[in-house]
């Protein structure tokens, strides 16, 4: 039906391209490696006297375990139309026919895989509660090749950082991942960037690196709510959609992308154990959403955060954050001293507001130099800069929640700011 003898790409087209050519207009060639980077969309217009017919070819990828098969589509279409100057004599295909070819080049993703549910083993599929009891996860690769999304979505390069529990995930962590999206952010070739997380702290990993990453492509941060070896899992579409938003062209910076939502570091927090629809922004929102192949930002803002250096993510003093509760007393907030807190943030009652004996123990904290922010347990709303509170020394964390307040503290500590500089942060956010 094909023959590729005399039929040539094109001037512009490289080697690589031809040889993608050739390999997909052989049906009987399954070595399709060279495929990950293309989604190779053929128009071959055959030209027969004052009339053409257009075939267009997609080749199709689908994973089988360690191997891979490909299957080509074909839809013809005919139409009436006088030949055109495309169709030149000397570039023809086996039956004697001129042909135009294109070929589309995919976005190249890079993966980087650091555990979580997301690339958790359960014991079976109904597995769906304590599958983190086994320890074991998949390997960044393997978790690409699961969901079939090589080569369909994007050309995928999975990069193996950790397998663990989010749990166990560290500052040091977060430094080293700042250092490598830094790095592959760089490669030209690479259109944006996906990390693979735990959801247990999934919103902080993606707020502290919205507050040191300062690239010019996507890094979009994604998990699943259920084990990949769970019934309905969802971590397959997850991870697709995460690599679609991430391939958004013009796109930059950090985001949250679950459950065909898209999510400011800022304001996303993880509001159910459970729930496919646990990640949540209170009261404003997802950003965007995606829906199929299509990715909506109706609500993006270029606003760029207060970037601090990577470097001060290895050394973070130790900043601690004390829960407002009935009948709570500063013991907690004097141990924290004693173990060599230099900041607290205080997750106090609605507005901002802690009990009488907690406030005494946070005022005597404040005069032997530790920062004291005051942010809300209620994790979304105004943080009211109150006039005692101001008279104490005791900064307003505007409307950042206790655990993204303890990370923006710990970089400016970290940085040498201010009590000052350190309120106009929180403030400008």
């Amino acid at each position: 039906m094909f023959a590729t003898g005399r039929t040539r790409v094109g001037r512009t087209a490289s080697s690589s391209s031809r040889a993608l050519w050739g390999l997909a207009a052989s049906p009987s060639n399954n070595k399709i490696g060279a495929l990950n980077s293309c989604r190779l969309s053929f128009s071959v217009t055959h030209c027969v006297g004052s009339s053409k017919r257009t075939t267009s070819l997609t080749p199709h990828i689908t994973s089988c375990r360690g191997t891979r098969r490909q299957s080509m589509q074909q839809a013809t279409s005919h139409a009436s139309s006088p030949a055109t100057s495309e169709c030149r004599q000397g570039s023809r295909t086996g039956d004697g026919f001129p042909a135009r070819i294109k070929i589309e080049m995919l976005p190249k993703i890079a993966f980087i895989g650091t555990g979580g549910t997301i690339a958790s083993i359960g014991t079976n599929s109904f597995d769906l509660l304590d599958y983190s009891a086994s320890e074991k996860w998949v390997d960044a690769a393997t978790l690409i090749e699961s969901g079939g999304i090589q080569g369909v979505v994007a050309d995928i390069m999975p990069i193996n950082f950790r397998q663990i529990d989010s749990t166990a995930v560290s500052s040091q962590d977060w430094s080293e991942l700042a250092q490598a999206c830094s790095e592959l952010a760089t490669e030209p070739d690479v259109a944006g960037i996906v990390i693979g997380h735990g959801t247990a702290s999934l919103e902080e990993t993606a707020w502290a690196l919205s507050l040191v990453l300062d690239v010019k492509k996507p890094v979009v941060l994604t998990g699943s709510m259920r084990p990949l070896t769970g019934i309905s899992t969802d971590a397959h579409a997850n991870l697709a959609a995460a690599v679609r938003v991430a391939s958004t062209p013009g796109l930059a910076g950090v985001f949250v992308v679950i459950n065909d939502e898209i999510h400011s570091p800022r304001t996303v927090i993880k509001t159910h154990t459970l729930r496919l629809g646990a990640f949540q922004s209170p009261w404003v929102g997802p950003i965007g959403y995606v829906d199929g192949p299509h990715v909506r930002l109706p609500r993006y803002d270029e606003r760029k955060h207060p970037i601090f250096s990577p470097d001060l993510l290895r050394k973070l003093p130790r900043v601690d954050i004390a829960h407002s509760h009935i009948g709570a007393d500063g013991v907690g907030i004097q141990a924290y001293i004693a173990a060599g807190a230099r900041g607290i943030v205080s997750a106090g009652f609605g507005p901002g507001m802690t009990t009488p004996a907690e406030f005494s123990a946070i005022v005597d904290a404040v005069a032997q130099g530790v920062i004291v922010v005051q942010s809300s347990r209620t994790n979304s709303g105004l943080v009211v800069d109150s006039n005692k509170n101001k008279r104490s020394g005791i900064i307003a964390g505007s409307d950042i929640g206790p655990v993204k307040a303890r990370i923006l503290l710990a970089l400016c500590l970290a940085q040498g700011d201010s009590s000052e500089e350190i309120k106009r942060r929180f403030m400008s956010l």
